[in-house]
């Protein structure tokens, strides 16, 4: 929608290259970073992000980490619809890999019923890790842009932003 309609703001969206000219950027909320993740039980060997290739990663459809791994070349990619469905491909033994932030693994694990010990962080993908911001619609007016910039800086400024993401689990 945001894509083609006037007056859509869209939350939480990384910012990146490809998405740059498509949004009116409002905002950085938080910066993230992705990190690949395996079960223990199933050791790989992982030293760059090309070693990474040869393993099958699991990723949702559109999502930034799909866009990435695509442009580094990446081709054993399952897709999946929902975060939860594609944490389960994982679990299921279905695929290697999956990317996550750390924040994303505890309400995963226990969306799912599986122990987070059993999971490993093996590679940070670093060229994919950026901010997550608010954006609007191209044919959004540029003033309404604008007022959301102006406030959501002034809440930045006072604390608020930090405060309500310091509650986030």
């Amino acid at each position: 929608m945001a894509q083609t309609k006037p007056n859509v703001l869209i939350y939480l969206i990384a910012r990146t290259k490809a998405r740059e000219q498509q949004f009116q950027w409002a905002g950085e909320i938080m910066k993230i970073q992705y990190h690949l993740y395996r079960l223990k039980q199933r050791p790989l060997a992982i030293t760059d992000l090309e070693s990474a290739k040869r393993f099958t990663i699991g990723v949702m459809r559109d999502d930034v980490r799909q866009q990435y791994l695509q442009s580094k070349g990446f081709t054993k990619l399952v897709v999946s619809a929902q975060p939860l469905d594609n944490f389960r491909t994982l679990v299921n033994g279905q695929v290697d890999l999956v990317p996550l932030t750390a924040g994303e693994v505890q309400p995963l694990c226990e969306e799912a019923a599986v122990d987070c010990s059993q999971l490993e962080r093996v590679f940070t993908l670093q060229e994919a890790s950026t901010g997550l911001y608010m954006a609007y619609s191209l044919s959004t007016p540029s003033e309404v842009v604008e007022r959301t910039r102006q406030a959501f800086e002034q809440l930045k400024a006072d604390g608020t932003v930090k405060r309500l993401l310091d509650k986030i689990p």
